[in-house]
C-alpha cells in the first residue's frame, strides 16, 4: 500500500454554491432550468400538422366543388341535346305533315 500524501483546502465559495445547485432534495437537477426549445419544437410541429390539414381539407373541398361544376355542366350538355333533339324531331314531324298535306291538297 503506497503512503497517499495529501493536504486539505478549503473550497471556494463560488464553487461550492455551483455543486449545491446542481442538487435538489430528490437528487440531481436538470442542466437546463426551462427546456423552452422543446416547447417551442412541440408547437411549431403542431402548427405544421395543422397547416397540412387545413391544406388537405382545402384541396377535397375545391375537388368536390370542381366535380360538381363538371356533373353540372354535363347535365346542362345533355338536356341542350335532348332540347336539340326534340327541335329536328318536331321540324321534321311538321314537314312531313306539311308534305302529306300538300299531297292531299292537290288530289
Amino acid at each position: 500500500d503506497p503512503t497517499l500524501e495529501y493536504q486539505v483546502v478549503e473550497c471556494p465559495k463560488a464553487f461550492e454554491a455551483y455543486v449545491q445547485e446542481a442538487f435538489t432534495k430528490k437528487g440531481v437537477k436538470s442542466l437546463s432550468k426551462h427546456a423552452w426549445h422543446l416547447w417551442i419544437l412541440g408547437v411549431v410541429v403542431l402548427l405544421c400538422a395543422a397547416g397540412v390539414v387545413c391544406n388537405w381539407v382545402m384541396q377535397v373541398k375545391e375537388e368536390r366543388k370542381r366535380q360538381a361544376c363538371e356533373q353540372e355542366r354535363l347535365r346542362r350538355k345533355r338536356r341542350k341535346q335532348k332540347q336539340q333533339a326534340n327541335g329536328k324531331r318536331a321540324s321534321v314531324s311538321s314537314a312531313s305533315d306539311s308534305d302529306i298535306d300538300s299531297t292531299s291538297s292537290s288530289d
